[in-house]
């Protein structure tokens, strides 16, 4: 789409945003370079002229084209040091509709990275703000500094993709915030119930510290990861088919103990080959690999169990965090389970790594 009032052709006639779009979607086809979400459909919304320039109310325009026509990542890779209350208000709206926003933090940085550098729309708080570096993990010269830089990424010499069928290098937070985008791009394919606040909680999880400990001005939280997710590495899984039975092996036989429930999440000891094993009370419990994968998603309890319980009949187990019994598993007929407290009609317990109740 094109929002500017000189052609109504959206392609373009500048090189920067086709440089940007290689960096985000490039296809994986052994020609040129491969973008980092080189599956994802990008769409081009023309909102600058052939010189990069442009008027806010063309930008206004392409935000709401965007927001009307559910994207899920929106990329700004432009700045100015002029505050819109309105471009702000636009961008508001569109983070509530789950659209996630990246903005590029600016090349008017400081050399030493001193003072508040940084450009809008990056300097505003709903949006992913990203600073260069270059390839020895040091901060470009002309990145944008200051409390709402959240992140880094590559943004020196970067080559891409290039206008006329040709490739280029480029440098500058452009740059830096595609890379962030098509990272984003990558979590919403992943996990397609993480927000916007799931979405900078797992970039700061993983990113790589630069700079001084913790957040600081000219790296924010640092370098932004390309989301990979194991057994080994997280603990965790996610089960994806329903009614998951989980066994116990200790007689050299599986035999069932219990079952987990569609969409929940819980932790576990270790992968063993097509299976996870999972403390299951003061058992070990096994439970077939392929109704699961890894995730990040699930409440973390470490409830020290007691006492032992065991029903005359299945168990439900219920899950209450949300102020709502949610059920989660099931605890079989005859299976000695252990609990950490007695609370009136109910026991609470440890039920794989989550406050639970039977």
């Amino acid at each position: 789409m094109s929002f500017v009032d000189y052609t109504s052709f959206y392609g373009d006639d500048n090189g920067h945003g086709t440089h940007i779009a290689g960096i985000i979607g490039a296809k994986h086809n052994d020609i040129g370079i491969n973008g980092l979400a080189s599956k994802s459909n990008i769409y081009a919304v023309k909102v600058l002229d052939q010189n990069g320039n442009g008027y806010l109310s063309d930008i206004l325009e392409g935000l709401n084209w965007s927001i009307e026509n559910n994207m899920d990542v929106i990329n700004l890779s432009f700045g100015t040091d002029q505050y819109s209350p309105i471009l702000e208000w636009m961008i508001d709206e569109a983070c509530k509709k789950g659209i996630t926003v990246v903005a590029s933090a600016g090349n008017e940085g400081t050399e030493d990275g001193s003072g508040d550098s940084m450009t809008y729309p990056g300097k505003m708080e709903k949006v992913i703000s990203v600073g260069a570096i270059d390839e020895n993990l040091k901060r470009a010269y002309f990145s944008g500094t200051g409390p709402s830089l959240d992140f880094v990424a590559p943004g020196v010499n970067i080559y891409s993709l290039g206008l006329n069928n040709d490739y280029q290098y480029m440098s500058g937070t452009s740059m830096a915030t595609a890379y962030v985008t098509g990272i984003v791009a990558l979590l919403k394919q992943k996990f397609s119930d993480f927000n916007n606040d799931d979405i900078m909680d797992f970039l700061g999880k993983y990113s790589i510290d630069l700079g001084v400990k913790g957040k600081d001005h000219l790296y924010g939280n640092g370098l932004v990861q390309s989301p990979y997710l194991s057994y080994q590495v997280e603990k965790r899984f996610k089960v994806i088919e329903n009614n998951v039975s989980i066994y116990d092996n200790s007689t050299g036989a599986l035999v069932k103990i219990g079952e987990l429930s569609r969409g929940q999440s819980f932790s576990l000891l270790s992968e063993t080959g097509n299976w996870l094993k999972i403390a299951f009370g003061d058992k070990l419990g096994y439970i077939w690999k392929y109704a699961t994968v890894p995730t990040l998603n699930y409440n973390d309890f470490s409830g020290q169990s007691l006492h032992f319980f065991k029903g005359v009949t299945d168990l439900t187990v219920y899950d209450n965090s949300s102020g709502q019994l949610t059920p989660i598993g099931i605890i079989s007929k005859g299976v000695e389970y252990s609990y950490v407290r007695d609370i009136g009609n109910w026991y609470e317990i440890n039920f794989l790594g989550r406050k639970s109740y039977v």
